[in-house]
């Protein structure tokens, strides 16, 4: 995210599962190659709530079951932040939310909200 301009949309994907590191590295480097600045995971299939540095100085955000279930829906999401907004994430004015109901007892719901400073423009006449 360049200073002075907005974030663009975050990307999503259900991965399917990110038991192996390759699928989170791919969307790493992916992230890097887009500049895209947040990447929405469904269905990561990992367990519990956790924070961690990718090798690109993303950050990935996981909000999982504390045990997955041995059959049926597996669950859990997370989101993977650019090096610039994880700045923000670290500055503590974020939040993260977690929980809701549970579908087979696996995890469904994470919010993360960052507060971003904003530029003003001198140039553009305030609307009233």
């Amino acid at each position: 995210m360049a200073q002075g301009t907005t974030p663009a949309s975050p990307y999503y994907q259900n991965v399917r599962g990110l038991q192996d590191d390759e699928k989170l590295e791919l969307i790493a480097r992916l992230m890097k190659k887009k500049s895209i600045d947040a990447f929405i995971l469904t269905e990561t299939h990992l367990e519990g709530n956790f924070q961690s540095i990718l090798p690109l100085n993303q950050l990935f955000i996981c909000h999982g079951p504390e045990k997955q279930p041995t059959q049926g829906a597996k669950g859990g999401v997370g989101v993977i932040l650019s090096p610039e907004l994880a700045v923000y994430w670290e500055r503590g004015k974020s939040n993260l939310t977690k929980g809701g109901l549970t579908a087979g007892g696996t995890t469904r719901f994470m919010s993360v909200n960052i507060k971003l400073k904003t530029l003003d423009n001198p140039s553009k006449k305030k609307l009233m």
